[in-house]
Formats: structure tokens, sequence, C-alpha cells
């Protein structure tokens, strides 16, 4: 299982009218607190159901799905994490820590 094989299963499941729906909703136009986020079109309900299916990736593969452009890749990568936690609760919070530190310490 890896990240590529997570990805092409959102695309395929992807519908332009969610996403452009999901676009407004999470006010992605310029100037809007979501600018610039990049949505294809998975609803949530659906997003679980792969979750389960992928909640085997490894880790690392998790990792580069956090690190993606696209929002339902990324909620994807939460959502196989909250899976992870009660088997990997101190690797799962290094992963994270690791990746939004520098992000985190900007906001103040």
């Amino acid at each position: 299982m890896t990240a590529r094989e997570a990805k092409q299963k959102l695309k395929s499941l992807a519908t332009p009218d969610v996403a452009m729906s999901s676009g407004r909703f999470f006010k992605t136009g310029p100037g809007q607190y979501g600018e610039g986020d990049i949505f294809i079109g998975v609803k949530v309900p659906t997003l679980r159901s792969v979750s389960r299916e992928f909640r085997s990736l490894p880790l690392a593969e998790v990792g580069l799905l956090l690190s993606s452009p696209i929002h339902e890749e990324r909620h994807l990568a939460l959502m196989i994490l909250v899976l992870y936690l009660p088997l990997e609760p101190g690797t799962v919070s290094r992963l994270f820590s690791r990746r939004h530190d520098s992000s985190i310490g900007s906001c103040s």
C-alpha cells in the first residue's frame, strides 16, 4: 500500500460538483480564509471508508498524504492517523509534531 494508491483511489471517487461546493463552503477564493486550498470533490463519509481501507498504510506514506496540497488527501491522512492512535500514540504524535512545529511557531 502506498500514498500514490490512496491518491488514485480518492481521484477515482472525486466529483467536480462536490469539489466546487466544498470550495465555496471552505471559502477558497482570493482573500478568503481558505484561499488556495484545493478540493477534488470527495465527501467525508467516503473519506471514512477509504481511511479504513488504507488503515495499514505505513506512517511514512501517511506523512506524504499529510503534506499534500489537496484537502481530501490531507483529511484522509488525519483519518488514518486517528485509526493509528490506539496502536501507536507516540509515533503518531511525533510524526504530526515534526511536520507542523515550524508552522505552529510562526502563528504567534
